[in-house]
């Protein structure tokens, strides 16, 4: 079977993988917004890094969808 489906609490992979990602994405934005309101609740100096990890979990994501679809069931 492929990793992508692999169960996790009764879900794919892949679906908790978007939802990381979407949440990350998120963040990431949030951190932008907050820093041009003024708010500190989160340093700006965080928004290139989170940026960073952003892209990495969405790689990962992305690989999982390429091997379902390459690979399928």
């Amino acid at each position: 079977m492929v990793l992508a489906y692999e169960l996790f609490l009764g879900k794919p992979l892949i679906f908790w993988g978007g939802i990381v990602t979407y949440l990350s994405l998120v963040f990431t934005m949030s951190i932008s917004i907050a820093a041009k309101k003024g708010w500190k609740w989160v340093p700006f100096q965080y928004h290139p890094i989170m940026g960073f990890v952003t892209l990495l979990i969405a790689t990962g994501h992305a690989a999982l969808g390429i091997m379902a679809y390459v690979f399928g069931i």
